[in-house]
């Protein structure tokens, strides 16, 4: 499994990463995850990490270990770089 920072994973989890198979709170149908399928995701070889912030959000919020950074500003002139048979984590 992936050695997180006790910071990046509360990010993972506070930035609602994911939508992925887990059930929602029935008051207000938001997907919920736990650490534990986001350390799975981590380790999951069908996934594609990606991380879209901007370089200057890195030195205060730290980049996490096996993503690929691609600023979402540059995003659509990269998307050669963005698998299409995988899903996609991203931050």
């Amino acid at each position: 499994m992936h050695k997180l920072r006790t910071g990046a994973l509360a990010l993972l989890v506070a930035l609602g990463v994911i939508a992925c198979n887990t059930a929602g709170d029935a008051e207000t149908d938001t997907p919920h995850v736990t650490g534990q399928e986001i350390a799975d995701l981590l380790d999951d070889p069908d996934i594609f990490l990606l991380d879209v912030r901007n370089a200057d959000e890195l030195p205060d919020q730290g980049a996490i270990e096996g993503y690929t950074l691609i600023p979402i500003d540059e995003l659509a002139d990269r998307l050669d770089e963005v698998p299409k048979d995988k899903k996609i984590l991203t931050i």
